[in-house]
């Protein structure tokens, strides 16, 4: 987001390989909460729609009027928003002309027509007036942010008096000297594979949220919690279910496929971590 070229393949990617994801995750496409008392009982749409009702416990939100989901995807998440809050209205905004389409047929399919809405626009520069919602939800869009300072910079923009903003995104881990040159090769490539120019630590994100005049900023690395994830739904991916998912995508997803073992990979050396931020704006 930010940058024309990447913008343009991004929208690619998601316009093409977004059903193939469904068909996997179901209508969420993010990361999933697991409880480790429950030793791999809990399966990943449970998992996933518990992630999204922790955020919004740990934040402290309970209701809002207006909502906006940054990186809507297909629309999942702002439904499970609108219904869980009873807000008034959840607009979605997702740089994929297939994810918004796909979006609204399902909340018109599910009934809620009415009181959503999917707009594509880049979330760096979104169509929408200041101060026009109660609650931003960012979940796993920022790290396609060229300028990820000018995207906490936007949404605070949108945001009316008081509110909040819950995001939660892939960071790399804290680190007071140079990473390794290992750790940077890695970097470099999951950065090129997901279409993510950079990934920032935690404590920047923060450092970001308090430069544009947030308030009450807080972070959480909820990296065990997610970590499960990986091995409870990337290995199936990974393994007998790739060629099956690349036949229906094409080129995009079996370019995708190593950039997934380098996910894996991350997770597994703990360089990727996983982090949640709220903050408020004044008034």
């Amino acid at each position: 987001m930010g940058d024309e070229p990447i913008n343009r393949q991004i929208a690619q990617f998601y316009d093409t390989t977004s059903s193939v994801w469904e068909g996997v995750y179901g209508e969420h496409m993010h990361q999933a909460w697991f409880d480790p008392t429950e030793q791999g009982r809990t399966d990943v749409a449970t998992a996933q729609e518990r992630m999204m009702e922790r955020i919004l416990n740990w934040g402290g939100v309970s209701q809002a009027k207006m909502v906006l989901d940054l990186g809507c995807g297909i629309g999942g998440g702002s439904i499970y928003l609108l219904t869980k809050l009873n807000a008034a209205f959840v607009t979605g905004l997702t740089i994929s002309e297939r994810q918004a389409e796909r979006a609204q047929e399902r909340a018109h399919s599910l009934r809620f027509a009415s009181q959503v809405r999917f707009d594509v626009g880049d979330a760096l520069d979104p169509p929408y007036l200041p101060g026009q919602f109660d609650l931003v939800w960012a979940i796993e869009s920022v790290e396609h942010a060229a300028d990820k300072r000018k995207f906490m910079e936007s949404c605070a923009r949108m945001l009316s008096p008081g509110g909040m903003l819950l995001m939660s995104m892939w960071t790399r881990r804290e680190a007071r000297t140079q990473l390794a040159r290992s750790d940077q090769r890695l970097l470099d490539k999951l950065s090129k594979g997901f279409f993510a120019p950079s990934f920032e630590t935690l404590s920047a994100y923060a450092a970001h949220a308090k430069t544009v005049g947030l308030m009450d900023v807080q972070t959480e690395d909820w990296t065990e919690s997610v970590s499960p994830f990986g091995t409870s739904f990337m290995r199936p991916v990974l393994r007998w279910r790739s060629f099956k998912l690349a036949t229906h995508s094409g080129w995009p997803f079996v370019r995708h496929l190593p950039v997934l073992r380098f996910l894996w990979r991350g997770h597994r050396t703990r360089l990727l971590r996983y982090g949640v931020l709220q903050a408020r704006k004044p008034g």
